[in-house]
């Protein structure tokens, strides 16, 4: 299933569960929203700080529930600016940045990101796939690139895998 069928299930899910607060998500005064693994559930792995760059509230609202009903502790922004400054915070171990990114470019976001957390596996999602994008992101700092029309189980393994792998460094010509 791609993810714009997942988020369709997702609202679809949530009609008579609209509040706020209900799903694990707050949004602070800033707009960055916030969610924490829910209370009371065990959960198996052990905890993992993520970090999500998405201007598009639906996908960032929907990308924070999944990951934070699978046991990480999230953190989100629409913009750059304060992704930084959480990332600061947080230090999270995953960061995962939108290529469509309303008045910033993906992969400045990515290498500014890379710059700050070195140690984070950075995954940029929603690109077109090329070979140009994928080498220009991975230059910049980002672990893995998924293109448009992923699913999300198919980000699930993606981190899965990168976490499971040691920071590469990046070498310059």
């Amino acid at each position: 299933m791609h993810l714009h069928q997942e988020l369709e299930n997702f609202y679809l899910g949530m009609a008579d569960d609209t509040h706020p607060h209900s799903n694990g998500v707050l949004t602070d005064p800033a707009h960055r929203m916030v969610s924490r693994k829910p209370r009371g559930r065990h959960i198996e792995r052990p905890q993992c700080t993520m970090l999500i760059l998405e201007d598009f509230d639906e996908i960032r609202a929907f990308l924070a529930r999944h990951f934070t009903q699978n046991g990480y502790e999230v953190f989100s922004s629409s913009t750059l600016r304060d992704a930084l400054a959480l990332a600061w915070e947080e230090v999270p171990q995953i960061i995962i940045v939108d290529y469509d990114l309303a008045g910033e470019r993906a992969i400045h976001a990515v290498e500014r990101l890379h710059t700050a957390m070195p140690q984070s596996v950075i995954v940029l999602i929603g690109g077109p796939g090329t070979t140009e994008v994928e080498e220009n992101a991975t230059l910049a700092g980002a672990t893995t690139v998924l293109p448009k029309a992923y699913a999300i189980t198919e980000m699930d393994h993606v981190i899965q895998h990168a976490l499971r792998q040691p920071p590469q460094p990046r070498y310059f010509s």
